[in-house]
């Protein structure tokens, strides 16, 4: 999944993106590219939310596929 930063006030203009890389050989890592000059806490704080977002994302998927394999089949 590809992440946006934009300008709240000018919702076009975007300021940093990141896309996860879509290979077999690493594919938990991505390119994090700021397209203007930033204060670095705020460069911080989108690492931040990036890295939030992806371990959301990462928990979920392996919580879904732990609960794929469970349920019941207790009979008899």
């Amino acid at each position: 999944m590809d992440f946006k930063l934009v300008d709240s006030s000018a919702p076009d203009n975007i300021l940093a993106v990141f896309i996860k890389s879509s290979g077999w050989t690493c594919p938990e890592s991505g390119s994090l590219r700021f397209y203007t000059e930033l204060d670095q806490d705020l460069e911080l704080m989108a690492m931040a939310a990036i890295l939030g977002i992806e371990e959301r994302i990462r928990r979920n998927n392996n919580a879904g596929a732990a609960a794929g394999g469970a349920g019941g089949g207790g009979g008899a």
